[in-house]
């Protein structure tokens, strides 16, 4: 979950206590109340751009359904990261996680950022650690997804590829205008 991250985590935490909410609504949502629906999209707006063209959701529609769905192993492998800087360059340009998680085999650094949060995570998952669910993004269900949050979980299964569960949940979101988005 973003708010666990080391990069964002911070933003969702701060404006909570700022707004003295408590955790439990993204920890435990109750995805039935509209007024805490509104405040989770607020945060996100605050912390990622979400709904303001902004950040991460620069020229993102507005029109995305979202959907639970599940994807499969050899869905994982046709998955490509956004469109940014750090991960077409981690990913040899392929912006694939496979690509990404023999560069970080090599023990390459791309722009100065540390490997280790990869090989922790991975570690986790041969533990049997749950992650959240990774978003992807597409513009209809046969065409490439895109993934727009779960990055750093996807380059770890890929390090420890034989621990890849046959299915995983996610959530899926489709628009015939997502290829507008900057980082489709």
């Amino acid at each position: 979950m973003e708010i666990d991250s080391k990069r964002f985590g911070d933003r969702y935490t701060a404006q909570l206590e700022k707004d003295k909410r408590s955790r439990e609504m993204i920890d435990f949502p109750d995805l039935s109340g509209k007024k805490d629906n509104e405040y989770r999209k607020f945060l996100l707006k605050v912390a990622r751009g979400y709904g303001s063209n902004k950040f991460l959701f620069v020229n993102f529609p507005s029109d995305v359904r979202w959907f639970k769905a599940k994807v499969t192993r050899e869905d994982l492998k046709k998955v490509k990261y956004i469109k940014y800087s750090y991960w077409v360059k981690v990913s040899d340009e392929t912006r694939k996680a496979e690509a990404a998680a023999e560069t970080i085999r090599r023990g390459e650094e791309i722009f100065g950022q540390k490997n280790g949060i990869y090989w922790e995570t991975a570690e986790a998952i041969k533990s049997g650690a749950k992650l959240p669910e990774m978003i992807f993004v597409s513009e209809n269900k046969n065409s490439q997804l895109v993934l727009l949050e779960g990055h750093m979980r996807l380059t770890s299964y890929f390090l420890v590829p034989e621990y890849i569960p046959k299915e995983l949940d996610c959530i899926v979101g489709f628009s015939a205008n997502i290829p507008e988005w900057i980082f489709y």
